[in-house]
C-alpha cells in the first residue's frame, strides 16, 4: 500500500534501531510523479486526511499552523507542555502516515511542514462533533451552546440578527 503513495522506496528511512521503517516520506529529495501515481496518491491521501487527530497530535499540528515549518527541537521549544523528543518523533511520523504532515531533509535535519490546512481541520472536528453528541443537527448544537453559555441579551442579538443576514451556507474555510 506504501508503494502507491511513495513511488521510490529507498526515500524511506529504514536504519532506526530495532524499528520497523518509517513511513513518513522524505520529500526533500523524491522524484516528479506520474499522473497515474499522482492520481493514486491523491485518492489515498483524501482517504487518510479525514482520519480524527488524537489530543498530542492536535497540538503538534497547533505548533506547525501557528509557527510553520519547523525542525523537532522548535515543535518542542513552543509546545503547550513539556514532552520528550522521542514521543515528539512519534507523533511527527504518525502524523506524516496519516498525510496530515509532510517532511523535507534541511541540512542533517528534518523540518515537518503541516499539510493539512486548519480550516479544514476545524471543520472536520465540528462535524464529528455534530454528528457524534447531536445527531448530526447543527441547530441543536447551537441551541445546546446557546443554552449551556451564559449569553447577554446583547449576544443573543448579535446571533439573531447575524442568523438574518447569512441564511445562506458559509464558504469553505469560513471560520467567522
Amino acid at each position: 500500500m506504501l508503494s502507491s503513495i511513495v513511488h521510490a522506496p529507498s526515500l524511506l528511512k529504514t536504519k532506526r534501531r530495532g524499528h520497523a521503517p518509517s513511513k513518513c516520506a522524505d520529500l526533500s529529495a523524491h522524484k516528479p510523479l506520474t499522473r497515474s501515481q499522482h492520481a493514486d496518491t491523491s485518492a489515498h491521501m483524501n482517504h487518510k486526511t479525514t482520519q480524527k487527530f488524537t489530543a498530542a497530535e492536535r497540538e503538534v499540528m497547533s505548533v506547525l499552523w501557528e509557527q510553520g515549518e519547523s525542525k523537532p527541537a522548535q515543535i518542542q521549544e513552543h509546545f503547550p507542555r513539556p514532552i520528550k523528543n522521542p514521543a515528539l518523533r512519534s507523533i511527527l511520523t504518525i502524523l506524516c502516515e496519516k498525510g496530515h504532515v509532510t517532511r523535507r531533509k534541511l541540512g542533517k535535519a528534518y523540518v515537518y511542514k503541516a499539510k493539512t490546512k486548519q480550516a479544514k481541520a476545524w471543520q472536520n472536528q465540528l462535524g464529528d462533533l455534530v454528528e457524534t453528541y447531536f445527531n448530526g443537527s447543527v441547530s441543536a448544537m447551537v441551541l445546546n451552546l446557546v443554552k449551556s453559555e451564559k449569553l447577554s441579551a446583547e449576544d443573543i442579538e448579535a446571533l439573531k440578527a447575524y442568523a438574518e443576514n447569512h441564511e445562506t451556507k458559509p464558504q469553505d474555510g469560513d471560520l467567522s
